[in-house]
């Protein structure tokens, strides 16, 4: 039923697009205080990442105009700030807002990843600032490194800050976006590889970091440093040096 919401959704004039967001974005904002609640967030994440993904087969998603783009943001986001939703649903959350990437054009995606950075900075709840750091990850990864070649830099220097938080959940959600940002940036990352095995270094000496999951996430890092850098990474070259070093 939801994933032919999703269906429904797409084929509709801009109109009634429109009208159907706002339905949902009200039935979310008064069905916040029943018990249902959780059930009505995970409907929500389900219809629209079923729409957003319809879109990019049908590929109409250019015709979508900035209200459109910025009234589903605004949703995703409004999920992402309630503080009684589970895991699972935050990262749907996330997983919209980088579908929403390849939705709309790079100049509403470079604009919605520095929203979304500046939030990093000022965001008290631990639990969204988490989901704001993987949402960005989610981002680069589906728009790319060529788009958001700019954004590269900054976003990879406030989630290496955030990677080394005490709070576990925070640290590995942003180990994760890091990786989808490396992995999408390409050559656009390459200036940032010592400072992120420095980071990958300082973790794991850290003695109270035995966590099993942390430790495979610095090694997915890791490899997605080997596969960013390639022949770069040759014995004798400078980035090979480097590495011996640190």
């Amino acid at each position: 039923m939801l994933l032919c919401y999703g269906s429904i959704f797409a084929c509709q004039d801009n109109t009634v697009k429109i009208r159907l967001l706002n339905n949902l974005d009200q039935c979310l904002k008064s069905g916040k205080k029943h018990l249902w609640f959780t059930f009505l967030v995970t409907n929500a994440c389900v219809a629209l990442l079923s729409g957003l993904k319809e879109l990019l087969t049908l590929r109409g998603a250019q015709s979508l105009p900035i209200d459109i783009l910025s009234m589903i943001q605004s949703i995703f986001k409004g999920i992402l700030a309630e503080t009684a939703i589970s895991t699972a649903q935050r990262r749907a959350a996330c997983e919209g807002l980088g579908l929403l990437a390849r939705v709309g054009n790079d100049i509403f995606t470079a604009r919605m990843a520095r929203s979304l950075l500046g939030e990093l900075i000022t965001a008290t709840d631990l639990s969204y600032t988490a989901s704001v750091a993987l949402s960005l990850g989610c981002i680069h990864r589906s728009a790319g490194g060529m788009a958001l070649s700019t954004l590269v830099t900054p976003t990879v220097s406030s989630l290496s800050h955030l990677s080394k938080s005490s709070n576990s959940n925070l640290q590995l959600w942003s180990l994760h976006a890091l990786l989808l940002t490396i992995e999408a940036a390409g050559l656009s990352y390459v200036s940032q590889v010592q400072g992120t095995l420095f980071l990958a270094m300082d973790i794991l000496l850290l003695e109270e970091n035995g966590y099993v999951d942390l430790r495979q996430g610095i090694g997915h890092l890791i490899n997605a440093i080997v596969a960013v850098l390639g022949p770069e990474l040759a014995p004798g070259s400078t980035f090979f040096s480097r590495c011996k070093v640190s």
